[in-house]
């Protein structure tokens, strides 16, 4: 039988669907491909494998118009974008719903260091390597050792890298600062070393690192910070914020579709905890537009909280609450294609990137 090679929006477009049927599809680098654009050739096909890599960046509309024509039955207001609706990767999708499979063995054919790196600070050392023939040494290599019939892979490779040296902080009290609040005076600044070590792996799990040189290149800046010791108000926060749901992250901050998506996304099911990130004030508790059911908070120090599309609010304005407290239920009011809590952070009537705060 033959055997095609195409892309999934290539089999849509010029492969009849009643006269062409495959036995398996196979889409590789499923995490660049849109769900929308591979089902015509998942409709071909009895099987299919749907192969990729969830560490890749997620596909991208960078080229695609813009949805200020949209014409649909969503109310789409200023505060929020189509990001909502966006679905994610093929292979995303696919995770949650057929069987899955990790590939872990990985050769270079160049050069073994190509991977290494990866392997290390994407993979977290999960990926089993094979040295090439220009790594040759006495002590690498792939080494089988059987213990209770169970075969081990045992694998030594020497790694070079550039690794971090810590600064010291130096802090001192002030009690004209309120608690909680740190002010850096002068910043710090890691060092960094060259590191040669040779790492062990057991069956693709590191299980020894030998350090064997370390050379300080550059070294470290210390710190100098000031800490509050003043009692604050009711209300007043400390300018620390926890994640206000425990819950997935479904959607970032950014531009999305030609508008800015002002805050991030924590999936969770329907009544689940939104606590406050911070100490606060509540300043807005009801229905706003797209927002669904909004619970503003006040934080007394420039700093704004929203916790929008909530199924149930359990503040009223005026109240006091700190960091942690119980403030509404996750729901899907307002703009919403599932339950979630939308999540913004506001600084002087500016909107922020969330994931920089939290904590």
């Amino acid at each position: 039988k033959p055997c095609l090679m195409m892309s999934p929006l290539s089999v849509s477009y010029f492969l009849e669907t009643e006269a062409y049927h495959f036995d398996l599809v196979i889409f590789d680098e499923a995490s660049q491909i849109f769900p929308e654009d591979a089902i015509g050739a998942i409709f071909r096909g009895s099987q299919v494998i749907i192969a990729g890599d969830s560490k890749q960046l997620p596909p991208t509309n960078f080229f695609a118009s813009t949805t200020n024509n949209f014409d649909g039955d969503y109310d789409i207001s200023d505060e929020e974008d189509f990001s909502e609706v966006i679905s994610d990767s093929i292979l995303e999708e696919s995770a949650s719903v057929l069987p899955n499979r990790t590939l872990l063995w990985h050769y270079r054919s160049k050069h073994e260091n190509l991977i290494a790196f990866s392997n290390r600070e994407i993979y977290k050392n999960n990926l089993i390597t094979f040295p090439n023939s220009i790594n040759n040494a006495p002590d690498m290599g792939v080494e089988y050792i059987m213990n209770n019939a169970i075969l081990n892979v045992r694998t030594l490779t020497n790694v070079r890298y550039t690794g971090a040296v810590e600064f010291d902080t130096v802090s001192t009290e002030d009690n004209t600062m309120y608690a909680g609040n740190t002010e850096v005076i002068q910043e710090g600044e890691a060092g960094q070393s060259i590191i040669s070590a040779c790492v062990v792996y057991i069956n693709g799990e590191e299980t020894e690192r030998y350090i064997n040189d370390e050379e300080v290149i550059t070294p470290p800046i210390t710190q100098y910070e000031k800490t509050g010791t003043l009692t604050p108000p009711p209300g007043h926060g400390t300018g620390n914020f926890i994640y206000p749901v425990n819950g997935r992250f479904t959607s970032g901050y950014g531009q999305r579709w030609g508008r800015l998506h002002g805050g991030i996304d924590l999936a969770a099911p329907t009544g689940t905890d939104i606590v406050a990130s911070d100490n606060a004030e509540v300043v807005f508790a009801g229905y706003s537009g797209s927002y669904g059911l909004l619970v503003k908070l006040d934080h007394k120090n420039g700093y704004v909280t929203y916790y929008a599309h909530c199924s149930e609010i359990l503040v009223s304005e005026g109240d006091m609450v700190k960091q942690g407290d119980k403030i509404a239920l996750v729901g899907n009011t307002g703009n919403s294609t599932g339950p979630h809590c939308h999540f913004e952070i506001v600084y002087n009537n500016k909107k922020l990137n969330p994931l920089e705060f939290l904590t």
